[in-house]
């Protein structure tokens, strides 16, 4: 079973809702410090600020590239992911070419993913050997189970370290089904990452227990009380509600 631990470090505070300020970023570095998060990710704008407010603690400095279509050039895509890591950046969630994809376009999808993983390695070892995770992010609400898989594969095929399943912004977001569905495809050794529409301790617990190794949610703080709620002793013959 999982325990507090466990949840904890495998929270990303997310705050990418487009009308969010820099103190929200800023709020969202607070709670993750004193929850003890695996990371905050924030806008693009704001990776100067979040780095510098988490120097020091253990929670990395997330952000997103191509966000939230994804159908950006590569060439534009790379350059992204080189400004993020540039200014502090640890994590990278990158849109994978979702119209490329549909459109059966696998060599734009591969060399997108290629270019965009080679700048965020070089990238990294500029910044003082720093490892830079790039994750990927599929957008299942847009895609049948065998794009799905074929994505996933590719992924995996060009080292890349982990998937994303939503960006947060699509009609739907993580579900169980896709979460198995990509673990089964990629193994056990990526990660998986759900996101989109995570709001309950239940529901992130569901999500990880079907493979997921991360979630991303801006309701973080909300699941943490939830679940310590949860796992609080009964008094003898209560129920839980």
């Amino acid at each position: 079973m999982l325990n507090r631990h466990d949840l904890l470090k495998a929270i990303d505070h997310t705050v990418l809702r487009p009308e969010s300020t820099l103190a929200d970023a800023l709020q969202a570095c607070d709670e993750a410090i004193e929850n003890h998060f695996a990371s905050v990710v924030v806008l693009p704008c704001w990776v100067p600020h979040a780095a510098r407010r988490l120097t020091g603690s253990e929670v990395k400095v997330g952000t997103v590239v191509g966000f939230p279509l994804g159908a950006s050039s590569t060439r534009v895509k790379a350059f992204e992911t080189q400004v993020a890591v540039a200014n502090g950046a640890q994590e990278v969630q990158v849109v994978i070419n979702i119209s490329a994809l549909k459109s059966g376009e696998m060599t734009r999808v591969r060399r997108d993913l290629e270019e965009v993983l080679y700048a965020s390695h070089i990238a990294g070892l500029t910044q003082e050997a720093q490892e830079t995770l790039t994750q990927f992010v599929l957008e299942t609400h847009y895609l049948t189970e065998h794009e799905i898989q074929a994505v996933s594969e590719l992924v995996r095929e060009v080292g890349g370290e982990f998937l994303v399943t939503s960006t947060g912004y699509a009609a739907g977001g993580a579900s169980t089904d896709d979460v198995r569905l990509i673990r089964r495809t990629v193994g056990a050794n990526m990660g998986v990452k759900a996101v989109g529409g995570i709001r309950t301790a239940e529901f992130a617990l569901e999500l990880l227990n079907a493979g997921a190794t991360r979630i991303g949610t801006a309701w973080g703080v909300q699941i943490m009380q939830e679940f310590l709620a949860m796992m609080e002793p009964q008094p003898a013959g209560a129920r839980r509600s």
